[in-house]
């Protein structure tokens, strides 16, 4: 059973239901396995499934961005319903265990064959011991061959220039940083043209280790993570901003520091385009990521190297 996307469709119920309405059906749905003494493999996926769709769904924070998303899919005539193989007594659910363990009968019992003669054996060392006399009355003529044949290539080949190398191409900013919500910006520019700055933009003071930045806009809904890697030989001040759908606007999620060389893990980040925008600290110079998608319900650990090649301006990112 392939997973359906939509968690409604899993507890079987309306889209858009409310909470007290997906508590009842998770219940209704968990006694459905009762009496199951061994789950197929695919019984025990749609077990876990429900227990996935009711997490998400008595979550406000992440109903919240389903139903967003299901609004948007609703608006193309993009959310069709999978109503299949739901149910933990379908027939396709069933049949898997019982060829388990009709399989695990043949390799208990196994299978002998009855009347095999020795003569394909008698043949298949003959003709072995063959190729093994062809290949060394061969070798030493294909060995003189080969060389003949690199010395060939090499005077052949004549030196060829150094191709120039392109220069790295620039990554677009996921917005502007105006139509970035809770983008919280370094209220002079003038401050890009010191070397080794110390303050965020509010004016604290950045920390001694790598961490988030207490004092400014931190938001933490999310099962997944994103590791942040500084390549750099600074330290470096950065933020990561996601886009929940493609109808609503980027905003900051955390705000974070990280002392040169040295690696921070973002815990708690939902689903989305992401972007992540850093600042080196010792000469001003801004950096920004491809855009990376994280999908729903996505719970895995992501790994960013902060290696952009292309600088931005720091006054139009920071």
């Amino acid at each position: 059973m392939s997973k359906p996307l939509n968690p409604y469709e899993v507890l079987q119920i309306e889209d858009f239901s409310t909470v007290e309405e997906v508590e009842k059906a998770f219940a209704i749905r968990v006694r459905e396995f009762d009496g199951i003494e061994k789950f197929s493999k695919k019984q025990a996926e749609l077990y876990s499934s429900i227990h996935s769709a009711y997490d998400v769904l008595t979550n406000q924070n992440t109903k919240n961005m389903v139903d967003e998303d299901l609004r948007l899919k609703n608006t193309k005539n993009q959310n069709i319903r999978v109503a299949e193989n739901l149910s933990p007594h379908d027939e396709a659910n069933i049949e898997e265990i019982n060829e388990e363990r009709e399989l695990s009968r043949k390799k208990t019992i196994g299978i002998k064959g009855k009347g095999t003669s020795s003569a394909p054996k008698f043949i298949f060392y003959s003709l072995f011991a063959c190729l093994i006399a062809f290949y060394f009355l061969n070798f030493s003529k294909s060995k003189d061959t080969t060389n003949n044949q690199e010395q060939t290539t090499q005077a052949e080949k004549k030196p060829t220039e150094e191709q120039p190398k392109s220069p790295p191409q620039q990554i677009n900013l996921i917005a502007k940083a105006t139509e970035i919500r809770n983008n919280v910006l370094y209220p002079d520019p003038n401050l890009f043209k010191k070397a080794n700055l110390i303050h965020a933009p509010d004016g604290s003071v950045f920390p001694i280790e790598a961490g988030l930045i207490p004092t400014l806009p931190q938001t933490t809904d999310g099962q997944g993570s994103i590791v942040i890697q500084n390549p750099h030989p600074t330290a470096v001040f950065g933020k990561l901003i996601v886009q929940f759908t493609e109808s609503t606007e980027p905003m900051v999620i955390r705000y974070f520091y990280i002392p040169a060389k040295q690696t921070l893990e973002l815990f708690k980040t939902p689903s989305g385009r992401f972007q992540i925008q850093i600042l080196t600290l010792d000469k001003p110079v801004a950096y920004v990521s491809p855009v990376f998608t994280i999908p729903l319900y996505n719970e895995s650990r992501v790994i960013q190297k902060a290696d952009w090649a292309f600088p931005h301006s720091p006054d139009s990112v920071f």
